[in-house]
């Protein structure tokens, strides 16, 4: 399937903030694609071979759940190239921010502390400012 194939396919969507949101986790023989919905609900979840035929079956993943924008780790490479041909818009995020990102958004843990009476766990806040689309 060529790329116009692909753009052609692909749906507009009017209010960007609705739209399904693709993230592509890179390693060096295969990457796993996964997409989430406007409330953050995860509806794909798919490997992908570091192939042609891997990264044009990519694509039409992202494609077939409605995504224009995808997340990845790294700004270069085969995979960001097949996302660029394929009219989507890509975003960078790097590693580290994805780790402090997620510790800021996590539900509130708990943990002893000796400042209550009797050791009882204590909700803990998040540490780093939240993250937000």
């Amino acid at each position: 399937m060529s790329v116009e194939h692909v753009n052609a396919a692909r749906r507009e969507v009017k209010d960007p903030f609705t739209a399904p949101t693709g993230g592509i986790d890179w390693a060096s023989t295969d990457h796993a694609v996964a997409v989430v919905d406007a409330s953050g609900v995860q509806t794909v979840r798919e490997m992908v071979e570091h192939t042609t035929a891997g990264l044009a079956r990519m694509t039409r993943l992202l494609t077939r759940a409605g995504v224009n924008e995808v997340a990845i780790e790294r700004g270069d490479g085969p995979i960001v190239d097949a996302l660029l041909e394929a009219g989507f818009t890509v975003f960078v995020i790097a590693p580290n921010q994805v780790r402090t990102c997620a510790t800021a958004t996590a539900r509130p843990g708990t943990r002893t502390t000796t400042s209550t009476p009797t050791s009882w766990p204590t909700p803990s806040a998040p540490t780093a400012a939240a993250c937000t689309r």
